[in-house]
């Protein structure tokens, strides 16, 4: 880039910084720049955030993953998780799996015509964790929302379609790379 482009660059974000400055500051006129720049901005208390699965990591004795042909399954042993690459990422895996928010859910009981819509009949991929105690957890993933920013979910077989991050999708690549059985076990 030319010093020109640098200098109409430099221009266009200063116009910007300055609309945006007005802009704020019309909102609360007695601010300053320090007090825009350092105010915390408020978010969703962790208590106000739905979790798609409520589950303890300590009581999951097994891990089962299904997507397409594939099938992976773990079992939670003394020294960590059997037939994996990677127990570490196993743990990360259930970590993300309880971080999985509800952003929302459809309405309407879902029909097979719309569950495929969604890409839950059949689904995508299945996760089901069985757990030390409780009843076992299944949650179907399907399709991508059409933004890309979220994921089409149900929690067992029956329930509503439910929208959880896009990150439910990213975060199952990368566990089924982690559940991969281990070189001397292929």
């Amino acid at each position: 880039m030319r010093w020109r482009g640098t200098v109409v660059l430099t221009l266009v974000l200063l116009v910007a910084a300055a609309l945006a400055y007005r802009d704020v500051r019309s909102d609360n006129p007695d601010a300053t720049w320090n007090s825009l720049l350092s105010e915390a901005v408020p978010t969703a208390a962790s208590a106000d955030i739905e979790r798609l699965l409520d589950f303890a990591r300590e009581d999951v004795t097994a891990l089962r993953i299904e997507r397409d042909a594939l099938r992976f399954q773990t079992r939670r042993a003394a020294d960590g998780w059997s037939n994996v690459r990677s127990a570490r990422r196993v743990d990360d895996y259930l970590a993300s799996l309880q971080q999985l928010a509800v952003v929302r859910r459809l309405d309407g009981d879902p029909t097979p015509d719309s569950l495929g819509q969604y890409g839950l009949a059949p689904p995508r991929a299945v996760i089901a964790l069985t757990l030390a105690t409780g009843a076992p957890i299944r949650l179907l993933l399907g399709d991508p929302t059409p933004a890309g920013t979220g994921t089409y979910c149900r929690r067992g077989a029956a329930g509503p379609v439910i929208v959880t991050g896009a990150l439910a999708r990213w975060d199952l690549d990368h566990a089924i790379r982690a559940l991969l059985p281990t070189p001397t076990d292929a």
